[in-house]
C-alpha cells in the first residue's frame, strides 16, 4: 500500500488520479483549497482517503499539509503536483500581479512542496515525485503565453531535480498531457486584466475557441489518470510521459522545427586570427568552458 499526496484533487485530473490510486488499494491524501470531507470519495474510501486543506500559493499551508499527511500515514511515497491555474490573455494584456500569482500556483508552490517532502524521501532512500506539466511546457501559443511560461519553468525544474536526486532512490517524472475533457478552460480560468483589440485576431481568437470547447475536446481524464498510476508503478520511469494525440503531434512539430534550425546553427568555430578590429570580441568559443548561459 503506497501513500500518495495529490494536489488539486477536488476536481478534474487530480480527482481522477486520486480515485485511480484508491481503487487499486493505495492510500491517498486529496488536497485542495476547497477540499471537502463531504466529497463522495471519502464515503467510498473511508479508511484510505484523507481530505487535506492546502493552498499551494501559501508556504505555511504547504508545510501544515505535509505534516498532517505524515502524521496520518507515516510517510509520503508519491507526491503528485497536479494543482494548477490557467489564464487567458496576450502577454501585453497580462499584468505583473496576475503573472506573479500564476507562478505562485503553478511553479513556486510545486517547488515548495518538493522541498518539504525531499528530506524524508532522502532519509528513506525512496519516493516518487510526479509533476503534472502540459504540452504547453513544450509548445507555446498565443493567448496562453503566461500559462505556458509556468509550464516551461516547471519543465526545467523537473529535469534538474531528476539529475540531482539520481542514485538516492528517488524517482522524478514529468507528465505532459494534451487537451483533456475537463473544465480547465471554463469558468474557473483567469482572464487577463484588459482585452486589447490589437490581439483579437491572435490571442483573443484562440482563447475564445478554448473557452467554447472547454470539457468538449481532448483525452478522457480517466485514461490520463490511469496512465499516471501505471507511471507510478515503474521502477525506472521516463523523465517525460507524453499523453494524447494532440500532445504528440504538437511536440513532434516543435522537434522538427528545432532540427531544421539546428542544421543551420553556427558552431562559432571560425578562425578570427586575421587581426581585424573586431577579432578580439568574436574569438572562437571553447566548448570545454562553461559560460553564463550554460
Amino acid at each position: 500500500m503506497r501513500i500518495w499526496l495529490v494536489t488539486g484533487a477536488s476536481k478534474g485530473l487530480g480527482s481522477a488520479i486520486a480515485r485511480a490510486a484508491l481503487a487499486r488499494g493505495d492510500r491517498v491524501a486529496l488536497t485542495g483549497r476547497k477540499m471537502s470531507p463531504a466529497d463522495p470519495v471519502f464515503a467510498e474510501f473511508p479508511d484510505t482517503a484523507l481530505a487535506v486543506a492546502l493552498d499551494v500559493s501559501n508556504s505555511e499551508s504547504i508545510r501544515a499539509a505535509v505534516r498532517k499527511v505524515e502524521q496520518w500515514a507515516g510517510r509520503i511515497d508519491i507526491l503528485v503536483n497536479n494543482a494548477g491555474q490557467g489564464i487567458h490573455g496576450a502577454i501585453e494584456e497580462t499584468s505583473d500581479t496576475s503573472l506573479r500569482a500564476l507562478f505562485d500556483v503553478n511553479f513556486f508552490g510545486v517547488a515548495t512542496l518538493i522541498r518539504e517532502v525531499l528530506p524524508s524521501m532522502r532519509e528513506r532512500g525512496s519516493g516518487f515525485i510526479i509533476n503534472i506539466g502540459s504540452v504547453a511546457g513544450f509548445v507555446s501559443n498565443p493567448g496562453t503565453g503566461a500559462y505556458c511560461a509556468t509550464k516551461f519553468a516547471l519543465e526545467g525544474l523537473t529535469e534538474a531535480l531528476r539529475k540531482e536526486v539520481a542514485g538516492m532512490g528517488i524517482r522524478v517524472s514529468m507528465v505532459a498531457p494534451g487537451g483533456m475533457r475537463t473544465g480547465f478552460n471554463g469558468p474557473s480560468i483567469w482572464q487577463a486584466d484588459v482585452r486589447m483589440e490589437a490581439y483579437q485576431a491572435t490571442a483573443g481568437a484562440r482563447t475564445d475557441e478554448l473557452g467554447r470547447n472547454a470539457a468538449r475536446r481532448g483525452s478522457d481524464v480517466r485514461a490520463v489518470a490511469a496512465a499516471v498510476w501505471h507511471l507510478a508503478s515503474k521502477t525506472d520511469p521516463p523523465l517525460h510521459l507524453i499523453l494524447g494525440a494532440d500532445a504528440i503531434e504538437r511536440i513532434d512539430e516543435k522537434l522538427s522545427l528545432l532540427r531544421s534550425q539546428l542544421a543551420k546553427a553556427n558552431p562559432l568555430t571560425e578562425d578570427f586570427s586575421d587581426n581585424s578590429s573586431d577579432a578580439s570580441s568574436c574569438g572562437t568559443v571553447d566548448p570545454g568552458v562553461e559560460n553564463e548561459h550554460t
